[in-house]
């Protein structure tokens, strides 16, 4: 199932990860620069989001970029996570042609979404018709995934954005926490990278678990009110290359009604980045 496998040495913590016109995009959590893939998982080129002599980002004061959608054919949405204020409350906005970015603080939206009792942990991302999909990940602590739904620029009116928030079910006793997001507008199916992870914290990291890919059909329905997985794949048992892999995010590179082609990024706190190109019958 797994048709390409590549480890990217020295660039830590991917988790974020969008695709398109042959190419894919990806920000570690914890690096100051996005780089840049072909359909062969060769790194061809990247864009800088930071100024900093040094590549990774300290922990304490990191942007934390866990989610990637695109806008517009040339506007990328980074989106942190918002888990640790003030440094984790920023999007940025990367024009992929002329690499010139544009930083939003976020701090008015996501103190709306606290207000609702949410707690932070934005990690997934996706463009859904005019609007946009977060997915807000859970804890052991706080175990419940949460699917925001918002207008397509909620970061330059944050006062007067539409929100709605919709609960993720949970399948199972062992709670799987929401890491990523792809939304198919030709099929109109959601997906969603999910993993455990043996932590009570929006910004500590655990043990590693398992992961697993969701996918929810006619998703456009399906939104009002709780919304759950109609397929649940567990990665590891479909392919042995997913064992002891933290899948942090999805991007479809193909598809018809009863395939699909989808890269997948892994991040597994040893400071380097694995990304997956699988292909996937329905």
């Amino acid at each position: 199932m797994v048709e390409k496998l590549v480890v990217i040495e020295h660039y830590a913590s991917g988790s974020a990860l969008a695709y398109k016109q042959g190419k894919a995009y990806l920000m570690g959590d914890d690096m100051n620069y996005m780089i840049i893939m072909n359909n062969s998982l060769q790194v061809i080129d990247s864009i800088l989001l930071e100024d900093s002599i040094k590549y990774k980002i300290a922990k304490d004061i990191k942007p934390d970029i866990e989610a990637a959608t695109f806008t517009s054919p040339d506007s990328l949405l980074l989106l942190g996570s918002g888990s640790k204020k003030p440094f984790r409350n920023t999007a940025f906005v990367v024009n992929i042609n002329s690499k010139q970015k544009t930083a939003f603080n976020l701090d008015t939206f996501y103190q709306r979404l606290e207000n609702e009792g949410i707690e932070i942990n934005f990690e997934g991302a996706a463009a859904f018709d005019d609007k946009i999909l977060l997915s807000n990940r859970g804890n052991n602590a706080h175990p419940t995934n949460y699917l925001v739904i918002t207008s397509a620029a909620f970061y330059k009116d944050q006062k007067n954005a539409s929100i709605k928030v919709v609960e993720i079910e949970n399948p199972s006793i062992e709670f799987s926490g929401v890491s990523g997001l792809e939304y198919s507008s030709q099929y109109d199916r959601l997906l969603l990278t999910v993993s455990t992870e043996d932590t009570y914290s929006t910004h500590a990291d655990g043990a590693i678990g398992k992961s697993y890919l969701w996918i929810i059909n006619n998703i456009s329905a399906k939104l009002n009110g709780r919304i759950k997985a109609e397929k649940i794949i567990d990665l590891a048992t479909l392919d042995k290359h997913f064992i002891g892999q933290k899948i942090e995010s999805v991007c479809i590179v193909s598809e018809s009604i009863n395939e699909m082609e989808l890269i997948l990024v892994a991040d597994n706190d040893n400071g380097n980045s694995t990304v997956f190109k699988l292909r996937l019958s329905l």
